[in-house]
């Protein structure tokens, strides 16, 4: 009898999950043997309220030091800043690129590094003028990787590049099937992984082939990679897949809709995923098996973040734009800001906050905003971009907030001079 209840509830948790009904699922076991919460949040999560959220945790994670130098800053893609953001933000400095910025720019040495869909990629020195300029004669929508003296990125076209930080000289490039589309991250002390068309990639530093590993449909998501070389791949074909160091699939899971958005991994291995489905899942490092499933006010894409304290910021397109920050236990809401859109479901928020030192969370919206939150979801303030800001925002080790725009610019927030400065 026992058997025949669940077969038919198996039977209905599918047929719930491909309706789009929010699923309650029953306990499982961790890898450490214990309970893990399987609760799942109701299909429109309440506003959170400092009388019904869950205690947060101390802000107590790692972070990567030094500049940035990757997509959200290290390859789980936590997008925790060691610097702080500025608390009254004016204007230092405007670059003009060819064509919008899509990619969120890095920095080497002293140099800041930004990429437009113009094929523009430029190397900044500290006084804002141009060290060098190189036509990558192709739009450039995936972020820079710094590693190892060079600057790595991918192109439209099926290409991907190694440039000298020093001096922008080519030092190797890679043909892919089809657009390059997502940012790089480091795979180890000598390699790096990038998805680009139907496949993601494997390669030394010096340009070598390590492995290939292929999808249905097109993979938009930059990869994740865990601490112990697990890569996180998300792909068109609504799958998360993990495949480990030597490019050997772990395991894949239908998440039932366009994953899109780059997943995260928090600092205890578990995964964190979202689609276009609007819903965000927390799965086992090991098995990919669900510990929750949240639904959210819209779809997820850009990218996930893990603030210092665990929790997995989100941030959804319209008709109601929102960001929120979620246990990362239960999927419970401890954060929801939601922030002006056009009433379209494609646009509003394309990529989660940056966490600066402070506890500040820092993002952009496609309604030409910047926008600072407190730790509790208060506004700190907001910065008028002048056009959509469509990828994520960077800090730098001076306390510059680095923002780029539709309009091909980028702009260096900091803070205003004290009243009492000279």
């Amino acid at each position: 009898m026992s058997f025949v209840l669940s077969v038919l509830a198996a039977l209905l948790v599918a047929r719930a999950a491909r309706r789009g009904v929010p699923v309650v699922l029953g306990p499982h076991v961790d890898r450490s043997g214990e309970p893990a919460s399987t609760s799942a949040p109701s299909a429109t999560p309440p506003a959170a309220s400092s009388s019904a959220r869950p205690a947060r945790g101390a802000p107590t994670g790692r972070v990567s030091e030094g500049p940035p130098s990757m997509f959200h800053l290290d390859p789980r893609r936590t997008n925790r800043s060691p610097f702080r953001a500025p608390r009254a933000p004016v204007v230092r400095r405007r670059t003009r690129l060819r064509g919008p910025i899509a990619a969120a720019p890095a920095v080497a040495g002293e140099l800041t590094l930004a990429a437009s869909l113009g094929g523009d990629i430029v190397a900044l020195g500290a006084d804002g003028r141009v060290a060098w300029r190189h036509d990558a004669r192709a739009r450039v929508y995936g972020s820079p990787l710094v590693q190892g003296g060079l600057v790595i990125f991918g192109v439209d076209g099926g290409e991907v590049l190694a440039l000298s930080t020093a001096r922008g000289h080519v030092k190797w490039r890679a043909r892919v099937e089809g657009d390059a589309d997502t940012g790089a991250a480091t795979l180890g002390g000598d390699a790096l992984v990038l998805s680009a068309g139907r496949a993601s990639y494997a390669w030394t530093k010096a340009g070598k082939q390590r492995w290939r590993h292929t999808s249905k449909k097109k993979r938009y998501a930059a990869p994740a990679v865990a601490d112990d070389g697990l890569v996180v791949l998300g792909g068109q074909d609504d799958h998360l897949v993990a495949v480990d160091a030597n490019g050997r699939e772990s395991w894949s899971v239908d998440l039932g809709a366009d994953v899109d958005c780059a997943p995260a991994i928090g600092d205890d291995g578990v995964i964190f995923a979202a689609t276009d489905g609007g819903e965000v899942f927390a799965l086992e490092p090991a098995t990919g098996r669900l510990r929750w499933r949240a639904r959210v006010p819209g779809r997820v894409r850009g990218g996930l973040s893990v603030a210092r304290d665990g929790a997995v910021l989100v941030a959804t397109l319209g008709p109601a734009p929102t960001v929120l920050a979620l246990d990362p236990r239960t999927g419970e809401v401890w954060l929801r800001h939601e922030v002006r859109g056009t009433g379209s479901p494609e646009q509003g928020v394309v990529g989660a906050p940056l966490e600066s030192a402070d506890g500040a969370l820092v993002f952009g919206t496609q309604s030409d905003e910047v926008i600072a939150l407190d730790r509790e979801g208060r506004r700190l303030w907001t910065f008028d971009a002048g056009a959509d800001v469509d990828l994520a925002v960077v800090l730098v080790a001076d306390g510059a907030l680095l923002v780029g725009t539709e309009a091909g610019e980028l702009i260096e927030l900091v803070d205003a001079p004290s009243p009492s400065s000279p």
